[in-house]
């Protein structure tokens, strides 16, 4: 069996590429917008944030199996089945896979960087004046109940 017949195990590497990413990455993205002042739009960064992990895990798929092509055919001369390939060209391809991997997890950072940058709200939602009119409300009630508690 060659590499060029294993280009199908390229789907599901990118797959798990793509959910360690997504995962991964949406957490991170998720610490780093609570800590910043201004608002996001969440459906556009999403929406490029899931396009970029999806492209992102293919990407760290398709290189990592051309940097490891040479150690991959070595092992495939011995392996016999399917599973046996999959087998010798996770286990043969580790570094570099595994390199891909934290060189598209690099990008997918920089680039999401990015998309936060150009992701943000210049004014507040209709949403968010409707809990600050609520809170406003709120906080004059709660004003006038401490005036009334205390008669001084």
């Amino acid at each position: 069996m060659s590499l060029a017949e294993l280009q199908s195990f390229i789907w599901p590497l990118a797959l798990f590429w793509f959910l360690i990413y997504w995962i991964g990455g949406g957490v991170l993205f998720s610490i780093l917008a609570l800590f910043r002042s201004s608002k996001l739009r969440k459906t556009r960064f999403s929406c490029l944030f899931t396009l970029l992990a999806a492209g992102c895990g293919y990407g760290a798929a398709h290189l990592g199996m051309r940097m490891g092509e040479k150690q991959i055919d070595a092992c495939l001369v011995e392996a016999t089945g399917l599973l046996e390939a999959f087998a010798a060209m996770i286990g043969c391809g580790i570094f570099q896979m595994m390199f891909s991997g934290i060189a598209f997890g690099i990008v997918l950072f920089v680039f999401g960087l990015f998309f936060m940058l150009i992701s943000r709200s210049k004014n507040q939602s209709w949403v968010d004046e409707a809990m600050e009119d609520e809170l406003v409300e709120y906080e004059h009630a709660s004003c006038r109940v401490e005036h009334v508690d205390n008669p001084s």
